[in-house]
């Protein structure tokens, strides 16, 4: 291998580990759905009793560099074919039993389902997490029927925490209580690179180009 072929081949590898790593990638999956009713996950935005029930479920960011998430998805079962016009989504930190902790992101998302089992995905975002433990909730808004969080058993999981540690919501009954499941969730986005890689990627790229501008010199 020639000099100038072995400099290009040295930037093109640093600019491969400057990329994100596994952009559009799952992040995590708490696994496939059981297809059992569980828990209520449900807003009725007309109000009335039982209007809102809400379930949290928990992921870990895990590498230094933090993820950029892209999308969100929660798995319902909808046991009546409850037509289901948009969905309330939040990623909350510092939850906790008792506790409601702070919304990092959120918002509402146009998102069309009708009977049987409905994942709801949010997608066209843009969230960066640092590392540290969040909690996904995505709840679906039905104005003819409650609809519910579907369960898993881990099968088929992707860097899930899987300790039965989701919570559940319903004003004036449940304050973010401790459910013993797990549910049927995930991400997906790229992982960020760790912080100290980039001067050394940036130091390598500069004397990779440095050594071609001079070896072209030498050769004008």
């Amino acid at each position: 291998m020639d000099t100038v072929c072995f400099l290009r081949t040295a930037i093109l590898f640093v600019f491969a580990l400057a990329v994100p790593a596994g952009a559009g990638q799952t992040l995590f999956y708490t696994g496939d759905p059981t297809n059992q009713e569980s828990i209520g996950d449900y807003y009725d935005p007309l109000g009335g009793p039982l209007s809102l029930s809400e379930i949290y479920e928990p992921f870990t960011v895990t590498s230094s560099g933090g993820w950029e998430i892209n999308s969100v998805f929660f798995t319902e079962l909808d046991l009546a074919a409850n037509p289901i016009c948009s969905a309330e989504w939040s990623i909350r930190y510092g939850v906790a039993p008792g506790f409601a902790g702070v919304e990092i992101a959120g918002g509402t998302s146009q998102t069309l389902g009708t009977s049987g089992t409905t994942t709801l995905t949010v997608s066209g975002l843009d969230v960066i997490l640092a590392p540290g433990t969040y909690w996904l909730n995505i709840t679906p808004n039905s104005e003819t029927g409650r609809l519910f969080a579907d369960a898993t058993s881990g099968e088929n999981s992707v860097d899930a925490d899987l300790q039965g540690a989701a919570l559940w919501y319903e004003p004036g009954v449940q304050h973010f209580s401790t459910t013993n499941l797990d549910f049927s969730a995930g991400a997906t986005g790229e992982i960020v690179p760790e912080p100290s890689m980039f001067p050394l990627l940036l130091a390598i790229s500069g004397a990779c180009g440095a050594a071609l501008i001079y070896r072209q010199l030498r050769a004008g």
